[in-house]
């Protein structure tokens, strides 16, 4: 009986062993690969590509994209427009002149903003209130 509980105890040594081995490898196994936190690598989760995103389709494919909803015009006819040119041309001399009154009214106030700085020295003025 002594020679039996012996063997016992030694089977169920083995199997604690085996147990115990299996354990150990699946650690070994979850941390075969090393862990490698970086600073580039945490860089580039906070900071990502530099810019908010990649691009999701390239140039040609936008463009594509943009003449079949008919966002740009490959083809332009004068027959459409709505305005003749005797207005067109009236407009554009409204705007010379608008054009031209407001640069003489810019033209004038440099020159007397020239001339009272030509009076009026730097540090010529009240002279009080300086701390």
């Amino acid at each position: 009986m002594a020679k039996v509980k012996q063997n016992g105890q030694k089977e169920n040594k083995k199997c604690d062993e085996s147990v115990k081995n299996d354990e150990e490898q699946k650690k070994n196994q979850l941390f075969s690969k090393p862990v490698l936190i970086t600073r580039q690598m945490i860089q580039n989760k906070v900071f990502g590509a530099g810019y908010p995103s990649l691009p999701t389709m390239t140039q040609e494919e936008y463009f594509e994209k943009e003449l079949r909803e008919g966002k740009i015009v490959t083809e332009f006819s004068e027959n459409k427009t709505s305005k003749s040119k005797s207005d067109e041309e009236g407009e554009k001399e409204e705007m010379d002149c608008a054009e031209d009154e407001k640069y003489l009214e810019k033209l004038t106030k440099e020159r007397e903003w020239d001339d009272w700085k030509d009076d009026h020295r730097r540090g010529w003025g009240n002279r009080e209130n300086m701390g």
